[in-house]
Formats: C-alpha cells, sequence, structure tokens
C-alpha cells in the first residue's frame, strides 16, 4: 500500500460476486483481526461505481469520517487478508488508485486456514472461535436412506447433441476470495519442481500442502528454487496421492539447514515511517529485511539457533501470524529484557499482546513494548526508538531471568545500548 493524497484518484473493480452471508463473515471473521474501520473501508468501496478512475479519495474520506493515514491502515489491514488488492499509477499531479475486492472466505476455507483461524483464536480465544464455528455449522447428509432425487438431464430432457448448449456459453463473475500475501511465487516454485521432475503439476499437491509449504519458506526464508529442491527430496510419486508429500521430514530438513547462508534470500517487508539515516533507521532496515531466523542468527555471532528457538519462531510467524519485522522486534526485545534468554512463555505472552493491538511494523512493536515494559498505559505510542547500532550478542539459554516491570527507563535503555553495541 502506498500513501494516499486527497487528490488522489480512485477505480473500483470487483472481481468476485458477493453472496447474502458475506457481510456476517466480515463481521464475524474478519473485524477482529482488521478493525471496524477497515471493515467499513470494505463494504463503502463494495458500493462504489466500477470501471471509471474519476473520484477523489477526499469525497471518500468524508463519507467515512476517516483520516489519509486511517484510510491507510484500513486498506493495509484488508490487503494482509486477501480482501482488497491495490495497484497505482503515477499521472500528471497525483496517483491513481485502483482497489480490486475479493470476498471473504467462507467459514469452512477460514477456519481450514491455519494463518487465519490462528490468528483469530490468538485475537478472541478458543471459546469464541466455537461459537463462530457452530453458528456456521452445516447438517451432513442421511445415511441408512435411499436417494430418489430427480437428476437434471431428465427433468430438462438434455439433448448433447444440441448444439444451442455451446452456444450459450457467457463468461460473466463468480466467487473468488483473494490470497493473504506472505512474499511466496507459486509459478516460481512450480518452475523450479518442473525442472527435478516435469511430472510435477498444481494437482501434485493439496491446497494445504501448498499453504504450508509457503509458510515454511516464509519463515526459514528460502527462496522458491530452494525450497523446491527440498519439496522434492521428500516427495514421491507412488502410493497415494495423501501420501506422496512428507511434510514432517520436509520441514525437519528446512530447520536442519537454517545454518546454511546461501540458501537464503531477503524478504521484503512493510516498512516503518523514520525520518531518519541514521542508527535508528539502520536498526528498522536490518529488522525489516531478514527473516526472524536469521535476525536471531546474527544475534548469535551467525551461529545457527537452538532447535526450541526455531520452534519459537515457528509458532510466532506460522501461528500467530506476526509479521517478520515484528517478529524481529519483539526478540530483541524480549533478549535485552531477559539476560539474553528467549523465554518461549514470556515471549508468546507478548506476543498476544502484539497481535491484539494488530502491531505490523517493527517500529510500531518497539514503541509498544518500550511503552508497555515500564507501566505505562497501552496505547500505541509515537516515541522513537533508541539511537543505536546492531551488534550480534549470544544468547544463553542458561541465563537467569528478570522481571520484565522491574527495570527503569534509564536501565532499558542502557540495555538497549549493550545490545546494540553503541
Amino acid at each position: 500500500m502506498k500513501q494516499v493524497n486527497p487528490s488522489d484518484l480512485y477505480e473500483v473493480r470487483l472481481i468476485s460476486l458477493f453472496g447474502g452471508l458475506d457481510v456476517n463473515y466480515l463481521l464475524d471473521l474478519y473485524e477482529p483481526l482488521v478493525g471496524a474501520r477497515a471493515v467499513a473501508a470494505y463494504l463503502t468501496l463494495s458500493r462504489e461505481k466500477t470501471g471509471s478512475m474519476s473520484a477523489q479519495h477526499d469525497l471518500l474520506f468524508v463519507r467515512l469520517g476517516l483520516s489519509a493515514g486511517e484510510w491507510y491502515s484500513a486498506i493495509e489491514a484488508l490487503e494482509a487478508v486477501g480482501l482488497v488488492r491495490t495497484f497505482t499509477k503515477e499521472g500528471k499531479g497525483n496517483t491513481g488508485f485502483v482497489y480490486c475486492l475479493y470476498a471473504p472466505k467462507t467459514p469452512g476455507e477460514y477456519f481450514n486456514n491455519v494463518l487465519f483461524a490462528g490468528t483469530l483464536r490468538k485475537t478472541i480465544g478458543k471459546d469464541m472461535c466455537e461459537v463462530l464455528a457452530d453458528r456456521y455449522a452445516v447438517s451432513s447428509l442421511p445415511t441408512g436412506y435411499d436417494e430418489c432425487t430427480e437428476s437434471f438431464k431428465d427433468f430438462f430432457a438434455f439433448d448433447s447433441s444440441d448444439l444451442s448448449y455451446l452456444d450459450s456459453i457467457i463468461k460473466t463473475g463468480g466467487r473468488l476470495s483473494g490470497v493473504a500475501q506472505i512474499g511466496f511465487d507459486r509459478n516460481v516454485f512450480f518452475e523450479a519442481l518442473r525442472k527435478h521432475n516435469n511430472s510435477f503439476s498444481r494437482n501434485s499437491f493439496s491446497e494445504e500442502e501448498l499453504s504450508k509449504i509457503e509458510r515454511v519458506a516464509t519463515l526459514y526464508d528460502y527462496d522458491e528454487s530452494t525450497i523446491a529442491d527440498f519439496v522434492d527430496d521428500h516427495y514421491s510419486f507412488y502410493g497415494a496421492k495423501e501420501g506422496r508429500f512428507d511434510y514432517h521430514s520436509f520441514e525437519a530438513e528446512c530447520s536442519k539447514s537454517v545454518g546454511f547462508a546461501y540458501l537464503h534470500k531477503g524478504i521484503e517487508q512493510k516498512k516503518s515511517v523514520v525520518d531518519s539515516d541514521g542508527d535508528v533507521a539502520r536498526i528498522l532496515k536490518k529488522m525489516e529485511s531478514v527473516s526472524p531466523i536469521q535476525y536471531l542468527r546474527e544475534l548469535q555471532h551467525n551461529n545457527k539457533p537452538a532447535q526450541a528457538d526455531v520452534e519459537l519462531l515457528n509458532e510466532l510467524t506460522v501461528e500467530m501470524g506476526l509479521p517478520n519485522s515484528v517478529t524481529n522486534a519483539l526478540i530483541a526485545y524480549v533478549l535485552t529484557k531477559n539476560k539474553n534468554v528467549l523465554s518461549r512463555k514470556l515471549t508468546e505472552k507478548i506476543a498476544a499482546s502484539l497481535v491484539r493491538e494488530r502491531i505490523a511494523s517493527a517500529l510500531d512493536a518497539w514503541n509498544y513494548l518500550t511503552e508497555t515494559s515500564v507501566g505505562k498505559a497501552k496505547k500505541k505510542p509515537t516515541s522513537s526508538m533508541p539511537d543505536a547500532t546492531v551488534s550480534t550478542p549470544v544468547a544463553s539459554e542458561e541465563a537467569p531471568t528478570k522481571d520484565s516491570e522491574s527495570m527503569s527507563d534509564e536501565e532499558f535503555n542502557k540495555m538497549i545500548k549493550e545490545l546494540y553495541g553503541k
């Protein structure tokens, strides 16, 4: 998402048809993740006239009662969950925005997706998730009965030789849900796979398997070609389709190989807004340019992280849905507050707060954590990060813990300087 000016033009394109229960899905399943403003923005856009870039954003802001910054945050949240894709084109004196709207996932699709179901559970709790799942549960077909349903062919006297049937086909709209963007290109992945074996196709994997492969690639910072190498090693074309891909051994090898730097790539992150080219900007750039495992590895003099730490990072990014840059800020925070010990219990507790607050950038995460760490009221802070440069202390699993609420501002800033080698 790019920053929007009130004079910038916009156009809305509906990529999917919307059903009668879609508003319910938005309110029940998406609003806890993106917030009420984002849902209002989505519903307003869905009612806009499509196919014409003639309206300015300022009128839209007035209708919604949002500032340009609030609109940016709302659209960014919608993009993150796959409800909106945004395209821009520079014009004379302004920028043209095209907002492409996708239908929300059905409850069945939603709760079958680990990223969405896991993030919702961390946000509203297991009990409420089960209430929502029960609300949308459907009945099963009866057993022990003989079916006597009339067929289409018999009822309409269908004649397959009548050419008018073929001439009647018209292309029109359908239902299409967007995909949450995690920086993985399936086309590149399958192209790399076919270099190993030309028999690979989209049908070689279930959607669930592909989703897991994408999330593992993102977590361990592997590019599409490298992850294809791993997948090929753990795939057999013999036997039943559901047993051809050994996901567990694949994930284990990805974890085992994390120490080999040449296998990895940098992943683009959402950028923090910092009006500086100094130490603060360099810290944020580091947090936003590498995966959590690579970031932790650099903090440990490029030594491979312990398996327990790798599992913790998997929980934070894959299950809880924290962005990589936010996870990196959390790593740095916990290490400084906890004498270089990456405590799982402490980290997960703080991560849950970040999820609830919908923190999406390293700067917001750092500011939020430093505000709450000294017992201040929870809010989205605007203070700057400590003036420091990145160094590489070694985390020690044997180090004692320290109560995170017992440190003064002076003590905390001192530890920040020690961590980053200032």
